[in-house]
């Protein structure tokens, strides 16, 4: 499972700052404050479904973000008030993976999110 979209075609959001990919490149060093933690989408965003995949603006950096379905979908579960292990639990049914890679890709996609300010508790 990977949550990072390739770059769209130049000139698809006018006027707005380049995209950037969110990536799997970084660990959890600490996946229990993860795992128990409130997560929510800040207020500072905003989030668009573009069927199959959303765009996050974050209105204080006026930055644009680009999720894949899955990124989408865990969005999506976040709003809805979703913890962790929660989200987990409803992607490895919906996507048929396992336990341990579903762990790890919303792992690095919590991180990646936090890291850039589009999340926190």
């Amino acid at each position: 499972m990977n949550f990072a979209e390739q770059k769209p075609p130049d000139g698809a959001l006018t006027g707005a700052s380049p995209r950037r990919k969110l990536t799997q490149g970084q660990l959890v060093d600490n996946p229990e404050r993860i795992s128990v933690a409130k997560l929510r989408p800040s207020q500072g965003v905003v989030a668009r479904d573009m069927g199959g995949s959303a765009v996050l603006v974050h209105l204080e950096s006026n930055r644009i973000f680009e999720l894949n379905a899955t990124g989408a979908r865990v969005w999506s579960l976040l709003e809805q008030g979703l913890h962790r292990d929660e989200i987990c639990r409803r992607l490895q049914q919906e996507f048929e993976v396992s336990a341990a890679d579903v762990a790890a890709t919303v792992d690095a996609l919590l991180v990646s999110l936090e890291s850039e300010h589009l999340i926190g508790a």
